[in-house]
């Protein structure tokens, strides 16, 4: 996709000019049966390997996918460097997702937050802003999810 070149480029020139620093990324996908429809899952896989092949050296970053649950593809459950094996195993990963299931975003934030949480408390972060990139078709949904992103994320200040 061309707009993937220009958003590495236009990246990689902030992060030279120190304009943008490190970050920790949290990639959320939505697995559910409704991404069978339209070829949905596979635009969350191109997203997702867009946004993990955009990540430098000095990002940390994670990948949940959720359905019914919610779960992490991190192994160890802590947010991994930006490194070339790393961004390579988590794209594989990427790559082998399908849909299936229903929809739980509460259990995707509440999992994208539990990994947060247990990476700052490993000291397995960059130690700079968070990110929490939401990819769903928005078919579904949890009630009182907006509390609690807002009530876990008061420890954070991450952009969701």
């Amino acid at each position: 996709f061309p707009y993937t070149t220009l958003f590495r480029s236009a990246r990689a020139a902030l992060v030279r000019r120190g304009v943008l620093g490190p970050e920790d990324v949290v990639l959320v996908l939505d697995t559910s049966g409704s991404m069978s429809s339209s070829s949905r899952i596979s635009l969350v896989r191109t997203a997702a390997n867009d946004v993990i092949e955009a990540l430098t050296i000095g990002d940390h970053f994670g990948v949940v996918e959720f359905n019914t649950y919610g779960t992490t593809l991190n192994p160890g459950g802590r947010l991994l460097q930006a490194t070339v094996e790393n961004k390579d195993t988590m794209k594989a990963y990427v790559n082998g997702l399908n849909a299936g299931g229903s929809t739980n975003f509460y259990g995707a934030f509440e999992e994208a937050f539990d990994l947060i949480d247990a990476s700052t408390a490993a000291g397995a972060t960059s130690n700079c802003h968070t990110a929490i990139l939401f990819l769903t078709d928005g078919d579904g949904g949890s009630t009182g999810l907006y509390d609690m992103i807002n009530q876990r994320n008061a420890a954070h200040d991450a952009t969701v």
